[in-house]
């Protein structure tokens, strides 16, 4: 798998794994927005619903200090304009069959799945309920309790992540994109890389690479530089001592076929030269037949001596094909076989 294919997907994986983080976070703030949402629905309503009572008292200022007003009319369009979506609002002492006054709660947000209305209710549980003071001429005239809605708060909550996370979803798209663009842009420069590295593998060991920005591929770059001077180097001081170890063997053939050839060669041809001359002289006597026999042998085995000394030092002077070349090695066989014929003729 090419490198930037795995750095892509460990980029996506990273995406991936802060998307849930930024889903969890998102959770946790929609449900604590529906508390903040409820605290502040009771405080807007009980403020409303003070001001109602004062406004009572001075527009029957002959009510004495120890009577309260009864309740006012507190259940209207404006104070419906003053709750939170999801939330309701109940005024104790409550009026006879009076239900809760609640806020629009009628499609404030997408309905969500089962698991998620779960998983929120398992770990994070109800809404507490918030309850303000109503006071009026130092007396308690009532308390306002605010609650939310757990069906409607939980379809905020899922209202808020989808909202999030539609534009974190935009976002890690983005972010992958640009960077993997920019992931493959730093690793281009690593193409010349492998390609001098190809380059080394043929033999053209001295290849030279552009200075990089990035500081890791500059060290890469530097190092292959110095690896292929190094065995640039290494390979002419290779040749070097090959040539120096053929000229020595070469040396070490010459001499020693020099001393074969006096000493071998000379002693082989007195040895010839005996055996002649004694079978010359054996056959002009009729009784000595069998020296003539022996000396005709004599001569014969010199003979055969002398021809594996000349092809020994033949080889001695040729050296095999391994260190010539086969072309060498081929051009020396042939001239040795043309003289091979020269002399049978």
């Amino acid at each position: 798998m090419r490198l930037v294919l795995q750095l892509v997907a460990r980029l996506l994986v990273i995406v991936i794994l802060c998307l849930g983080g930024a889903t969890v976070w998102a959770t946790i703030d929609a449900y604590h927005s529906v508390d903040r949402a409820t605290a502040a629905s009771a405080e807007r309503v009980s403020q409303a619903l003070e001001a109602l009572y004062w406004r009572e008292l001075l527009l029957r200022g002959n009510r004495t200090r120890e009577h309260l007003l009864p309740v006012p009319e507190w259940r209207t369009t404006q104070t419906m304009s003053l709750i939170s979506p999801g939330v309701c609002v109940q005024f104790e002492p409550k009026g006879e069959f009076e239900n809760p006054l609640c806020g629009q709660s009628k499609g404030i947000g997408a309905s969500p799945p089962h698991w998620f209305a779960a998983a929120v209710e398992t770990f994070l549980g109800d809404h507490a309920a918030v309850a303000r003071p109503i006071s009026a001429r130092s007396t308690t005239a009532g308390t306002v309790t605010a609650i939310a809605d757990p069906d409607a708060a939980i379809s905020l909550a899922w209202q808020h992540i989808l909202d999030n996370v539609h534009v974190a979803l935009l976002m890690a798209v983005a972010i992958a994109l640009l960077a993997s663009l920019a992931i493959a842009h730093a690793l281009a420069p690593a193409q010349l890389i492998v390609t001098a590295l190809q380059r080394m593998a043929n033999g053209q060991y001295r290849t030279s690479l552009p200075r990089f920005r990035s500081m890791e591929l500059a060290m890469i770059g530097q190092a292959v530089s110095d690896f292929g001077d190094r065995l640039a180097q290494a390979t002419e001081e290779r040749a070097v001592l090959t040539r120096r170890l053929l000229e020595i063997r070469s040396d070490e053939r010459r001499v020693l076929a020099r001393e074969l050839h006096d000493e071998f060669g000379q002693n082989l041809a007195a040895i010839l030269a005996f055996a002649n001359t004694i079978e010359a002289a054996s056959a002009q006597e009729q009784d000595r037949g069998d020296v003539a026999q022996d000396a005709r042998m004599i001569s014969q085995a010199t003979l055969h001596i002398m021809a594996c000394l000349r092809g020994t030092l033949n080889r001695l002077r040729h050296p095999p094909a391994e260190e010539l070349g086969l072309e060498a090695s081929l051009i020396n066989l042939v001239d040795s076989c043309d003289r091979s014929t020269q002399r049978s003729r």
